[in-house]
């Protein structure tokens, strides 16, 4: 009888085990937005440590701003021309001299209010450290944070010259992350955006209440079309499922296991 109970108890674990529903293997990530330089030029600040939470219109690196105050003095100049020749016009005969001369101090100082403001501004973002979306699309030398998130990387150093269009930051956006997994191809018509599934992530002892925000349409291997059923089988769907906001605190890369429905 004691040779017989241990197995007894072995088949019934077995048989547990069987009954549980099937895991997928993924990850928890967060997305990753990258902030592109808009100019070629020099980093002066790097105001924020990397792996510090920011929210949505933080300053994360400013530009050197010497062309752009070029750029104003220079506007300042072709005002003060334009005017010194609308002076000299006026002792003039001619009317029509005179009106294209104001025609050129109105566009002159247009030039110029247009400069002196996006250099106001820019100064302004450094002071306050924050900015509107508005603000962002015409601050050139100032890269703020588009979404909130976690400062995860600066590809750049402080004294850097940058190329136009490199990423000089990148975010983890949002709170809590979403298990990346690959869903197999039978279960793939039991899910949709919005299911819940159970999350498990490796050193937590309760799983995830999560929710399917995206599953993809295509698998990852093809042609589908040609495959047996032996073959589909094997078909896998990239899948994410968001974690609810108690898993914020849980890291990127962390293995999890998402169960089946």
């Amino acid at each position: 009888m004691r040779r017989v109970l241990p197995i007894l108890i072995a088949l019934l674990l077995a048989g547990c085990f069987d009954d549980a529903p099937p895991r997928v293997l993924g990850t928890l990530e967060r997305d990753r937005v990258a902030l592109s330089a808009t100019s070629a030029e020099v980093i002066v600040a790097l105001p924020v440590a990397e792996g510090t939470p920011v929210t949505k219109g933080a300053l994360l690196v400013q530009l050197e701003d010497l062309q752009q105050r070029a750029e104003v003095d220079r506007a300042r100049a072709q005002v003060a021309r334009a005017e010194a020749n609308l002076q000299r016009l006026r002792h003039g005969p001619r009317v029509q001299e005179i009106a294209a001369a104001r025609a050129q101090v109105a566009g002159r100082e247009a030039d110029l209010r247009e400069a002196q403001i996006t250099y106001d501004r820019n100064h302004e973002l450094i002071a306050r450290k924050a900015v509107s979306q508005a603000d962002v699309d015409r601050a050139e030398l100032t890269i703020v944070a588009t979404r909130d998130g976690t400062l995860d990387n600066l590809p750049w150093n402080l004294g850097e010259r940058v190329t136009v269009g490199s990423p000089v930051a990148i975010l983890l956006a949002g709170d809590a992350p979403y298990a990346r997994v690959h869903v197999p191809e039978p279960y793939r018509v039991k899910i949709a955006k919005g299911a819940q599934l159970k999350v498990h992530v490796d050193g937590i002892d309760q799983p995830f209440d999560g929710t399917v925000r995206w599953i993809s349409s295509a698998p990852a291997f093809t042609p589908y079309y040609a495959l047996n059923a032996s073959d589909r089988a094997r078909l896998m769907y990239l899948a994410k499922v968001e974690l609810p906001q108690s898993a914020a605190a849980l890291p990127n890369g962390v293995p999890a296991q998402v169960e089946m429905p």
